[in-house]
């Protein structure tokens, strides 16, 4: 995966809590943004993924079975990604 250089204003206090947590897991930085970044981006797919599984069903699956579906369909849009890009290994979660 190619990695690109980008600058982001933050507050301090939230940049703080960035570098203690990147110290104590041993990561840097740019890896604690980049997999907080990838988990809310992945918690917005799965809600748009429930939210159509919703409006397809007439809401007719419980609240359970919907999010079961939804993550069924979440992982098997991620193993379509790494198919296409030729990699088998984890999406970066």
């Amino acid at each position: 995966m190619s990695k690109i250089d980008a600058q982001v204003q933050m507050d301090a206090a939230v940049l703080e809590r960035v570098d203690a947590l990147a110290a104590a897991t041993g990561s840097s930085r740019g890896e604690v943004i980049e997999t907080s970044v990838r988990r809310r981006l992945a918690a917005l797919a799965l809600g748009e993924v429930l939210g159509r599984v919703r409006e397809s069903t007439g809401g007719g699956l419980s609240e359970s079975d919907a999010t079961t579906l939804a993550y069924r369909e979440v992982e098997a849009a991620r193993a379509a990604r790494a198919g296409s890009r030729g990699s088998a290994g984890p999406s970066g979660r």
